[in-house]
């Protein structure tokens, strides 16, 4: 009577263990599920990150391509007047001279402002990058939660599914705070790199309709005839 009540309790107790790791494997395999979704969320966000900082670099190029040019009109201007400088001040054309100082003007207002717009995108591409690398940690994270996750399954410890926990919410930290940065600081990097493109793209108009450019433009060709002749 006393071994069958010890093998019914045995069976028992069996029964009970195998329930209780069928229910810690379920829960590690949850755990696991919501470690991969973050890794998938983490590493859509870094691409994301890297695509964003390629194009903020390929205006900051076109930016500096227009300090660029800028510069060099500016140079030839500069030229122009240390020419004018070394004739006679009675050989002086006061119409050209009052036509190269208006080139002057405008072409040191596109090449300031300009070299201003590229540098206020140096901030975006800073933080691009970092937010690549921080989400790059945060995948990793979750990667070697995954790993220690699936280690306790097979070696039936809760400590060490403990640990992935912790790494879990160590990647979800990293992943929120960094989610916070680049929405909230790049989101006035942003604004003010519009901000000055648009004063750039507003002179820009400008000296096409009243600058230099367009004065002599205007006392060339005043109805504009010439040029629909060209274009036709």
């Amino acid at each position: 009577m006393d071994v069958e009540t010890n093998l019914h309790h045995l069976h028992h107790a069996t029964k009970e263990h195998e329930s209780e790791n069928l229910l810690n494997n379920k829960i590690v395999g949850l755990s696991i599920g919501i470690l991969a979704v973050i890794v998938a969320v983490t590493a859509a966000l870094g691409s994301s990150q890297r695509d964003k900082m390629t194009q903020a670099m390929i205006r900051q190029s076109q930016a500096i391509a227009k300090e660029a040019s800028g510069s060099a009109k500016l140079r030839s201007v500069l030229i122009e007047l240390e020419r004018l400088t070394t004739l006679p001040k009675d050989n002086r054309s006061e119409h050209e001279v009052r036509d190269q100082l208006r080139f002057y003007s405008d072409y040191l207002g596109e090449r300031n402002i300009s070299k201003e717009w590229a540098e206020s995108m140096d901030p975006s591409i800073e933080i691009h990058l970092k937010a690549t690398e921080d989400y790059d940690t945060a995948q990793l994270l979750a990667e070697m939660g995954i790993a220690i996750a699936s280690l306790s399954m097979l070696i039936h410890n809760r400590k060490v599914w403990y640990l992935s926990l912790v790494l879990g919410a160590l990647s979800m930290l990293q992943l929120s705070k960094t989610s916070y940065i680049v929405h909230h600081e790049n989101t006035v990097i942003e604004k003010k790199i519009s901000e000055i493109g648009k004063r750039y793209e507003d002179l820009r108009e400008k000296h096409e309709h009243n600058g230099a450019d367009a004065a002599i433009i205007k006392e060339l060709d005043p109805t504009g005839s010439i040029l629909r002749s060209m274009e036709n």
